[in-house]
């Protein structure tokens, strides 16, 4: 009995290796290759003390670096020289291999990038075979670099052997299975004692509820009690609000419409790494749910899902008596703001920024329990919401500021009991702010970071810097409530402020008939409210410069304009509740038909510019210039300017730079020109652009030097035509040339030919 236990076991020993043999050489993914090319050969050597990089010469003077596959970060450098010739830019790309018939379908995170200690790959990236990595080094003649490369490849089942992976598997299964069958007893045995020891441990360290959870083994069954057991007026509100914020934006669902910031992670997908360039550290971790990619229904119906929960977490935070109507007010005030519209245009942020404000509010919860794990929590919490985007501090700031308030007014807190409960949020805020400000610094010295990333992410200037700047700021502050952009227009505000108003009066005539109301009371309160449209901006005031970007102010203006709501359902008086219905009932029927509004002249202006795309993209491949396999930098003309816009009649104090007052195409043009045309390889594009007389390029200081470089096609310009006429797309050499507007067309003409002058 004994040897035929032991055959057995030595036998399943056998396949249990033979099939861990097997899966591991059913993985194809052998090789990275990094090629590297340049107008003229260079040497390439190989550093001595790497293993397994080979570099092999290729028939048209390029050189092929393979580096070794592995599932965790690698690090490797390879030397190479410019031996003799002139400047050139070295080209590095990751391309397929095929192993025989078979193709290798491979993804590495080319984490860093540096030559002679300079970074190349400040941005990302993560390679996919569908769409190889492309960076651009210079080579000065007679230059020696150093290209240090950390990678890692990534196992995926779709890159596999199939036969050598099933019966890799099959073998694993059957040889576990006798392993099992042959030594049960003693299997058993070892079971046992560890449920004692586990028993054990659970009885001592876990709480009684979650030990009845494990004892009992009924987690579908707990589950559902526990969501029975939540009150009925959140779930009921939750899922009202849902509901209702599907069918509002169902019409942009469906459509599955992106904006001009997408297109390249519409194509490769995004990343929790992909924002770390300008200091959002957490952006895309929510989109690592879905797989880090865009996707129709799903990603917007997950943003709708988080949001839903925000005049909910609100009302509780303030308060708020609960009672399904007050809970559902306020919801609907905050998430059917048509300034919601402005993040949705966002395809890549839409997940993140939408559950932002949630996130925050709950933090804020999190803090009114006297524990230090849930202020540990809600730091956290704080960390991680500046991490996606730092005007979260004026949701912060506002809600914090209108909890205080409420408190005061409608709590009769005196003073210093106020200061004791609020003060471990306000340091717990600080604190979190201090703590990202650090890792950002960080960020910038290890140069993750861009030194000139967005400002709001990264930049301090506490409070203005100065009393002068500091009043500006104020100023600001309150011009903001009465900004208007399309389709939250001077209606919309207008109603929101009467609102307001009529809160004062409210609250004015609550403290008068509930709390014998004082002069140094009343003077209190007004100062706090008068503090509000300071706190909607906050960010401001770390950045020390006013941002009219209207997407920042999402997070404090929607708040500000619920905490008046909130004064008045908070009140007693049934009179004040019904003439907040009166306003409802013009409120969100604006709200929703604009947010209707917007996403059909979305959808317009969406498929008009798709067509001027295709038009672009049809006259460069009937180019007779144009050649397939060159690299080519695009040079775009002013401002492509939609004609849609033109439809919408409402006055607008200003424009935002985002959504539809921008053209689809504004951003990313390499990737406009994969998704259009998938062989067209666009290195860089310039877009050019005229203000007060001078020549800009957008997020470039370099317009000198590339105009300089036109000099010769001075006659070829001189001759161009402005959209829609057919010669506003040009290709010559290594140039695209589109022209969308003459007036700059005639401004860097002037420059080229003073410039041409001075040659001669």
């Amino acid at each position: 009995m004994f040897q035929k236990k032991f055959l057995a076991t030595f036998a399943a020993l056998f396949l249990l290796l033979a099939g861990l043999f097997l899966l591991y050489h059913s993985n194809i993914n052998e090789t990275v290759f990094l090629d590297i090319a340049a107008d003229n050969p260079i040497r390439v050597s190989a550093d001595e003390q790497e293993e397994g990089i080979a570099v092999d010469e290729n028939n048209d003077g390029s050189f092929t670096v393979s580096l070794p596959s592995t599932f965790l970060y690698r690090t490797k450098t390879v030397y190479f020289q410019n031996t003799g010739n002139e400047a050139v830019q070295l080209k590095l790309y990751s391309r397929q291999k095929k192993d025989g018939d078979n193709v290798i379908k491979f993804s590495v995170d080319i984490k860093k990038i540096t030559v002679n200690g300079k970074s190349y790959n400040a941005k990302k990236q993560t390679v996919w075979f569908e769409r190889p990595y492309v960076v651009s080094v210079p080579a000065e003649k007679e230059q020696g670099l150093s290209l240090t490369v950390q990678y890692k490849t990534k196992f995926m089942l779709r890159n596999i052997y199939l036969p050598e992976f099933i019966t890799g598997i099959a073998a694993l299964l059957f040889s576990i299975t006798v392993l099992f069958v042959c030594w049960r007893e003693k299997i058993e045995a070892v079971l046992i004692c560890c449920e004692k020891f586990a028993e054990k441990f659970f009885q001592k360290n876990l709480p009684k509820k979650m030990q009845c959870l494990i004892n009992n083994y009924e987690w579908d069954t707990v589950i559902i009690k526990k969501y029975h057991a939540i009150d009925g007026v959140y779930r009921k509100t939750f899922w009202t609000v849902f509901i209702i914020l599907n069918l509002v934006f169902l019409y942009y669902n469906v459509h599955f419409l992106w904006g001009n910031h997408d297109w390249s992670y519409l194509i490769d997908g995004m990343w929790g790494k992909s924002s770390l360039f300008n200091g959002r550290y957490t952006n895309y971790l929510f989109n690592q749910l879905l797989g880090g990619r865009l996707l129709p229904i799903v990603n917007v119906s997950f943003a709708l899902f988080g949001f839903s929960f925000t005049g909910i977490l609100l009302a509780y935070y303030w308060n708020v008596p609960k009672t399904f109507f007050n809970y559902l007010v306020l919801s609907l005030v905050v998430v059917l703001n048509p300034l919601v519209i402005y993040w949705c245009y966002f395809g890549v942020d839409v997940i993140s920024h939408l559950w932002l404000p949630a996130i925050v509010i709950f933090a804020l919860i999190l803090l009114e329990k006297k524990s230090y794990f849930y202020f540990f929590s809600a730091y956290l919490l704080f960390v991680f919401a500046f991490g996606i985007y730092a005007p979260a501090i004026n949701t912060i700031a506002i809600v914090f500021l209108g909890k205080i308030i409420v408190m005061y007014c409608f709590e009769e807190q005196s003073i210093q009991l106020l200061f004791k409960k609020v003060i471990r949020t306000f340091f717990c805020i600080v604190l979190s702010l201090i703590t990202v400000k650090v890792i950002i610094h960080f960020l910038i010295v290890s140069g993750v970071v861009w030194a000139d990333a967005l400002e709001y992410s990264v930049s301090t200037n506490l409070l203005g810097g100065s009393l002068d700047q500091f009043m500006k700021l104020v100023e600001c502050s309150f011009s903001h409530l009465s900004d208007t952009v399309p389709f939250y227009d001077s209606n919309v505000v207008w109603v929101l402020l009467i609102i307001d108003i009529f809160a004062l009066l409210v609250l004015f005539i609550y403290q008068i008939r509930y709390h014998s109301l004082k002069i140094f009371q009343l003077f209190l309160a007004v100062f706090g409210v008068c503090l509000l449209p300071l706190a909607a901006n906050a960010v401001i005031f770390i950045l020390g410069n006013d941002l009219r970007l209207i997407r920042v102010s999402f997070y404090g203006v929607i708040f500000l304009f619920a905490f008046f709501v909130a004064v008045i359902l908070k009140s007693k008086f049934v009179w004040a509740k019904n003439i907040l219905i009166v306003f409802l009932i013009f409120l969100l029927p604006m709200n929703i038909y604009r947010l209707y509004d917007a996403q059909k002249l979305w959808k317009i202006s969406f498929e008009h510019e798709q067509k001027v795309l295709e038009t672009v993209f049809e006259k460069i491949e009937n180019s007779p210039l144009y050649i397939h396999d060159r690299e080519y930098q695009v040079i775009v003309l002013g401002n492509f300017e939609s004609n849609v816009l033109t439809w919408y009649k409402e006055k607008r104090k200003w424009n935002e730079s985002s959504f539809m007052t921008m053209p689809l195409f504004e951003y990313h043009f390499s990737y406009v020109a994969k998704y259009y045309h998938s062989d067209l390889n666009v290195n860089k594009t310039y877009k050019l652009y005229t203000y007060n007389g001078e020549v800009f390029i957008a997020h470039s200081k370099a317009v000198d030097t590339l105009l300089t470089e036109l000099v010769p096609y001075f006659s070829l310009l001189k001759n161009m035509k402005e959209w829609p006429k057919n010669d506003f797309v040009l290709v010559q050499d290594k140039y695209i040339f589109i022209n969308f507007d003459n007036e700059v067309l005639k401004a860097i003409l002037k420059i080229m030919e003073e410039k041409h002058l001075e040659n001669e």
